[in-house]
């Protein structure tokens, strides 16, 4: 795999699996919309746009440059997160829309809180998430696995896991 220089840590290390590589050179450059992992025989590399767990525990997105070494690595997985409070906005705007113009009109009523449901409903479902995430005892990272091929990321777990194996 083709990784320019000065990512790896060390010269020696060898690629073994990358997820985001088509999105290498632009995240370089600077466009850090999307995020690369890189998986080396010692360490899983980080560059561009990844989610934390915040304090509140919710997921924050941030632009991040960094490296774990594999045996801190405690493990991967996919989280699917989905934020619950809009789903009850969307359902708290019909409720009061349909209360509001019932006593006009059932069919207004039904009207309106169709339209707002149609409106704030793709909210909901826009902002759901599908995250790769690397555990290690420090904390986490993950990336939004929409970017990548469930092959990707298959194949990047899959390594990583023989790269543990090893060093037991």
């Amino acid at each position: 795999m083709d990784i320019p220089d000065g990512i790896l840590h060390n010269k020696n290390e060898e690629v073994r699996a990358v997820i985001g590589q088509s999105y290498l050179a632009s995240i370089l450059q600077g466009n850090v919309q999307k995020s690369c992992l890189i998986l080396s025989d010692r360490r899983i590399y980080h560059k561009g746009k990844i989610y934390q767990k915040g304090q509140s525990g919710g997921w924050i997105a941030l632009k991040v440059e960094g490296a774990v070494d594999l045996e801190k690595v405690s493990g991967t997985k996919f989280i699917e997160v989905s934020y619950l409070y809009l789903l009850l906005i969307v359902l708290a705007a019909v409720a009061f829309n349909f209360i509001i113009t019932v006593q006009k009109s059932l069919a207004v009523a039904i009207i309106i809180s169709l339209v707002t449901a149609a409106i704030l409903l793709p909210l909901y479902f826009f902002k759901r998430k599908k995250l790769f995430c690397v555990e290690y005892p420090g904390g986490d990272f993950a990336t939004n696995a929409k970017w990548y091929t469930e092959e990707e990321m298959r194949n990047f777990m899959r390594e990583l896991s023989r790269l543990k194996d090893r060093m037991k």
